[in-house]
């Protein structure tokens, strides 16, 4: 049986939480959520041990507290109080690291002075994303960062996950996508002014978001419609005098006040994001926080001889206002599209095969970005936003941005990636930014009008320490003019925001 002396050799008080995890996760929920009275004693020797500098004292201390209450025996109340005792080591050690989660550094609820090992563990999050992790399970900071954790209470039922404010425990080796293993890992952006992203306390929750369509003409982006085998694969290339770096520059000039500044998809290359970090670095005075610079493919190679394709990736690339790179994505799920859609564009000369395969390298990869100065934030990629995979990722990492890049002939409310946002938006607490180009309008064969090329879609729900988040609300972007050719919104305002139907 687990007993705290088994416990003694967790690196720190937050692998002494994984340890516990471990122990009262397995439990029966009758045991788990009948809590008992706790011993006088139990509370303040375990605020003592988690003062302690040494982190191997820390953990010494608080299994000597525990060890001291423990009953071994086999009745159902003696179980009930072993699992209350636990409950409460680990609800002291999330207390201890609430102080250095995001969410209260931003707040301004951070104490200035912590004990030894809670710099260090603050230390390895910044680092490995975690702030500890063993072969299965790693301990993040809690989502999301702009706005309240749901609460203890909240559900009809005992959750185990919303017993604590500051951390979630993750299985980093349960996230599949058809039957393959996607590799999710935390990167920390930190509030660095060259390197990261800074915080804004006037913003928080309320920030402004500019949609650019960047790809516009009709011959800005070119398809190119190739037969393989049984595979008919569309390539979509930028046109001849096509200048995105230029366009999405200009746009940032523009907007300098703007907090997200997004691109679509399939809209600019390597090159383009070199120019562009180039410009913001040359730029002075204000500039926006983080740019998601839209995806383009990366450069493919020859087939190789290890049986790799060959082909690139369709690949977004985050910048900060610097224009230092903070990630990339790239696209785990490729896009078929089919002969209901093709039909209707002017591309394939003729008959349209069932369907259109995008050529590209699957990847098996997501990053989950915690920006600490601006909110925990998952980019995907057009077709990446209807993997069942996603709901695990919202469920189990909060996050506070879903950026997607799109391409397509613009988007607006009431199509497919809004459906699948507002279907998305009762799961978790995440603001969902889509962004499409608008060239391959030019591509159809029954034309219509507007220029809608962008939508965002707030949650459904709220937690009750957040009553300020308006829900269910939803709006699309449209460029401001004929000479400004992007779109924005700012949350939490009362302009340009309907209802969700």
């Amino acid at each position: 049986m687990s007993q705290p002396r088994d416990w003694k050799g967790a690196k720190d008080p937050a692998g002494l939480f994984l340890l516990l995890w471990r122990y009262v996760s397995k439990m029966s929920r009758e045991r788990l959520s009948g809590e008992v009275e706790l011993p006088l004693m139990l509370a303040p020797s375990v605020r003592a041990a988690l003062a302690k500098d040494d982190p191997t004292e820390a953990v010494g201390s608080l299994c000597d507290s525990l060890a001291a209450h423990w009953d071994p025996g086999t009745q159902f109340m003696a179980r009930r109080l072993r699992a209350s005792i636990a409950l409460a080591a680990m609800r002291g050690i999330d207390d201890a690291l609430l102080a250095i989660h995001p969410r209260s550094i931003v707040s301004g609820m951070g104490s200035s002075t912590l004990p030894s090992w809670l710099n260090d563990v603050r230390e390895l999050r910044t680092v490995g994303g975690s702030y500890a992790a063993n072969d299965e399970l790693i301990l993040i900071a809690r989502g999301p960062f702009a706005r309240s954790p749901k609460l203890a209470l909240e559900e009809a039922t005992f959750s185990l996950v919303d017993q604590f404010a500051a951390v979630k425990v993750i299985d980093r080796t349960s996230f599949k996508e058809d039957g393959r293993s996607i590799n999710v890992t935390v990167k920390v952006i930190d509030q660095s002014t060259d390197c990261g992203v800074g915080n804004r306390h006037d913003r928080a929750a309320s920030e402004i978001v500019t949609f650019v369509p960047l790809a516009e003409n009709g011959g800005d982006l070119v398809p190119v419609v190739t037969p393989d085998g049984k595979v008919t694969f569309l390539d979509v290339v930028k046109g001849v005098g096509y200048e995105p770096s230029d366009i999405l520059l200009k746009a940032v000039q523009e907007c300098p006040d703007s907090d997200i500044i997004v691109a679509p998809e399939l809209t600019i290359d390597k090159a383009d994001v070199e120019k562009v970090a180039a410009g913001l670095c040359a730029m002075s005075g204000k500039r926006p926080r983080i740019l998601v610079s839209g995806s383009g493919l990366s450069r493919s190679s020859v087939v190789s001889n290890d049986g790799e394709s060959g082909y690139p990736y369709n690949e977004a690339t985050i910048i900060n206002g610097h224009g230092a790179t903070l990630w990339q994505h790239r696209k785990v799920s490729a896009y078929g599209m089919l002969k209901s859609t093709s039909d209707n564009l002017d591309i394939c000369g003729g008959s349209t095969p069932p369907q259109l395969m995008e050529r590209i390298t699957w990847s098996d990869s997501i990053t989950v970005a915690d920006v600490d100065g601006l909110g925990r934030c998952v980019v995907l990629i057009c077709q990446d936003i209807m993997m069942g995979l996603v709901s695990q990722l919202l469920q189990e990492f909060r996050p506070d941005w879903v950026i997607v890049p799109i391409l397509d002939s613009g988007t607006s409310i009431g199509r497919w990636p809004s459906k699948r946002a507002e279907d998305l938006s009762g799961m978790s607490e995440a603001r969902f930014i889509i962004v499409s180009s608008l060239t391959m309008k030019h591509w159809q064969i029954k034309k219509y009008a507007g220029d809608e090329m962008g939508v965002a879609v707030g949650p459904k729900y709220t937690n009750r320490g957040d009553p300020d988040e308006p829900t269910g609300v939803m709006a699309q972007v449209t460029p401001e003019s004929a000479h400004r050719r992007h779109g924005s919104i700012r949350w939490r305002s009362r302009t340009g925001w309907v209802k969700q139907k």
